[in-house]
């Protein structure tokens, strides 16, 4: 199944904040962490090209054909039609997490939990029971999501659009 993503942002946070176990604490509780109230504030743009490269030799060094980001620290098209259930790329997301642009998401900020909430609601609408974010909690409850369900993938390219404000304008 080849879904299409344009936004690094939203198909990081598809492939390893969502669909992966990214951010789950060492006893495997199947719940990804994010910054909380606490934190300072993030940023919803992607990070500098030099972050942006490291990640692209990441995922290079483990077997997916990813170019460098452009100027912006975006991968402009390069992401459009990647088959996010594939094993290879899973693992690769997987191994270079740590250095995914975009990847730093700040709970208390209003506008990232309007659109964690709108995104929430609207796969919940097409059929995958996703809790609301918690921003107290400074995580997202993945629990009991089968992150390669065909349903979920689905919902998720009918979704991605509300994860427009984490993005940098790119869905």
């Amino acid at each position: 199944m080849r879904i299409q993503r344009t936004g690094l942002a939203a198909a990081l946070l598809l492939t390893t904040g969502l669909l992966t176990a990214c951010g789950q604490s060492s006893a495997n509780t199947g719940v990804a962490s994010v910054k909380g109230a606490s934190s300072p504030a993030a940023s919803a743009s992607p990070k500098p090209s030099a972050d942006s490269r490291a990640f692209a030799q990441c995922m290079r060094d483990n077997g997916v054909d990813m170019p460098d980001p452009g100027p912006d620290g975006g991968f402009g098209d390069a992401l459009k039609n990647m088959d996010v259930s594939q094993p290879k790329l899973q693992k690769a997301l997987k191994a270079c997490r740590s250095l995914a642009p975009g990847g730093d998401i700040d709970l208390s900020d209003p506008k990232v939990m309007e659109a964690l909430r709108q995104f929430a609601q609207c796969m919940r609408a097409n059929g995958v029971d996703m809790p609301d974010p918690d921003p107290a909690a400074g995580r997202i409850a993945m629990d009991g999501i089968n992150r390669s369900d065909p349903k979920v993938l689905k919902a998720f390219d009918a979704c991605r659009g509300k994860l427009t404000p984490l993005t940098g304008g790119r869905s």
